[in-house]
């Protein structure tokens, strides 16, 4: 049976978890956002306080708003993986994801 493109891209996002080395590239990566927006928020605080163009500050915000939302649901997948892989069928994705290529 085809896998479509979205469904593939999941599977690949379960196998990458289930992958040796894959939890912990999770949390790096997930450390790694949540740096980067205090990082960012950090600017726009002071470009606020400058007193800055509004677009540079809403353009600012916007991506710390993404930076947190990613960085949350990282976060949440990874808290949950433990219990979700026990209730997926391994052979099955290993198999779509040999006919979807």
């Amino acid at each position: 049976m085809p896998v479509d493109a979205e469904t593939k891209r999941l599977l690949l996002r379960w196998q990458a978890l289930k992958k040796p080395g894959g939890l912990q590239r999770a949390k790096s990566v997930a450390l790694t956002l949540w740096i980067f927006g205090f990082i960012i928020f950090g600017i726009v605080a002071v470009a606020i306080a400058n007193g800055h163009s509004a677009v540079l500050v809403a353009c600012g915000g916007a991506v710390v708003g993404w930076l947190i939302a990613e960085t949350n649901a990282l976060r949440c997948r990874l808290a949950q993986w433990n219990t979700f892989q026990r209730y997926l069928d391994w052979g099955r994705i290993e198999q779509d994801l040999k006919d979807g290529t």
